[in-house]
């Protein structure tokens, strides 16, 4: 979690400039790097439920941003990303309780009915955009010998005013610590939550 408050490498992919050219076309503004992470799914691990990842972020307003990147062939045998089409334009969804056989996060996201999920196959290097209102998650690494390794960066649109306190200092695109309020509460969903997500 957060490579990039103590790693310079990690810092420095989070703000890459070709990075920063897909996000401002796709965010239609200035990001903000929220978040860091480096998911080292190894054969036989357990997924991720079905999630949205601003439940947790609680970005305000709007949502924040996901760069999926793959850094091993993802595919439905070692656990590959599982996103629910036009979700994005969902509510967030308040979530069940998980699997924790098969999910190391203990939330879950219902499918909306209408909806279904579809495997985003994806070769190493490859970075998936999508905001955080997609619904998303994974299943188990059912493989032997492959693992489904992914680094993934979240950001918010830079006029945000508000973000779960999990989530502060903010990095501006440029490289500086940005603080701005915190989310007090859990949200639409309320109650509060201890944890990160992923998928």
């Amino acid at each position: 979690m957060h490579p990039h408050r103590f790693n310079e490498k990690a810092r420095a992919y989070m703000l890459h400039p070709k990075t920063r050219v897909y996000l401002e076309r796709f965010m239609g503004g200035e990001p903000v790097g929220t978040q860091t992470m480096y998911y080292f799914k190894p054969p036989g691990a357990r997924g991720q439920a079905m999630h949205q990842d601003n439940f947790y972020l609680l970005v305000q307003p709007g949502t924040c941003m996901a760069a999926w990147t793959a850094l091993d062939d993802c595919d439905a045998e070692n656990g590959g990303l599982m996103v629910v089409p036009n979700s994005q334009n969902n509510d967030l969804v308040c979530p069940e309780r998980a699997d924790v056989s098969l999910s190391y996060a203990p939330h879950r996201v219902p499918i909306p009915e209408g909806q279904k999920p579809v495997l985003a196959e994806m070769k190493a290097g490859d970075t998936l955009f999508f905001n955080g209102n997609v619904i998303h998650g994974s299943g188990p690494n059912r493989s032997k010998t492959r693992f489904r390794r992914s680094w993934i960066c979240h950001y918010a649109k830079g006029d945000l005013s508000r973000i779960s306190k999990f989530f502060l200092p903010l990095v501006s695109m440029d490289g500086r610590d940005i603080v701005v309020e915190f989310e007090p509460g859990g949200g639409p969903c309320g109650g509060t939550w201890e944890g990160a997500e992923g998928a």
